[in-house]
């Protein structure tokens, strides 16, 4: 049975290495975005999307004048809920750029990208926790707590010297203060990493096309104890 110390204050402790955890936190951006690509389908080309937001009448007119007026960008961006952007690049579309005042979402139509929006922020929440897990162990745990609690972190960061004696699960460990309130957290992590490991060997990100969304920082359960903000992330479509 292990032997638990007590917990002691821990401020601005880097027990993994700042340089090793960004290494990681680069890493698991790609395979959430590898785990969107692979996970996720949206069958809606960039011309059957723009009735979902703009009014017919409107597009119409657009369509009138393409050719005949100058955009100063090609690209623009249109929210679509909290701290969710969808990003349009018109080059080559049917209409010009479309100012985001004249965003008006019809319910029944955008229920498809919708839905889409759904599934990828529910991948990209879960990466956010891994990503999240592993700052917050770094900062507030000792090498041989974070063995004892999340070996996952050995793998996500191979070349950190902090596991280099702790290949085997500790007997003693400083048990860290908090550590009760990220346990489900723990535990959802390992289980998200443990999932990648299944993406096909060939899978990719999808590259940069005429869509993508944008989804800015956040906070998760903000009232907890274990709040953490998220990373602002692309997913292109």
């Amino acid at each position: 049975m292990s032997r638990r110390h007590q917990p002691k204050p821990d401020h601005g402790r880097d027990s993994i290495g700042h340089v090793q955890v960004e290494n990681a936190v680069t890493a698991l951006n790609r395979t959430c975005a590898t785990a969107v690509a692979v996970m996720t389908t949206y069958e809606f080309t960039r011309e059957a999307t723009l009735p979902m937001l703009f009014r017919d009448d409107d597009l119409e007119k657009l369509r009138q004048v393409r050719g005949m007026v100058t955009p100063m960008s090609t690209i623009q961006a249109y929210d679509l809920g909290p701290n969710v952007t969808l990003g349009i690049n018109y080059d080559g579309a049917l209409v010009p750029t479309v100012t985001r005042e004249r965003l008006a979402i019809y319910p029944e139509r955008v229920l498809p990208l919708a839905a889409y929006i759904a599934e990828v922020k529910a991948i990209h929440e879960k990466f956010e926790e891994v990503k999240a897990v592993l700052r917050w162990l770094n900062r507030n745990a000792t090498p041989g707590a974070i063995r004892y609690y999340w070996p996952t972190a050995l793998q996500l960061c191979p070349h950190s010297t902090a596991f280099r004696d702790l290949q085997q699960v500790p007997t003693r460990y400083d048990v860290p203060r908090g550590i009760s309130d990220w346990l489900p957290s723990i535990r959802d992590a390992a289980v998200t990493v443990a999932g990648s490991l299944l993406l096909p060997n060939t899978a990719t990100p999808r590259i940069r096309n005429t869509m993508w969304l944008n989804f800015g920082p956040y906070r998760i359960h903000p009232s907890l104890e274990n709040a953490y903000t998220t990373d602002a992330m692309t997913y292109y479509i």
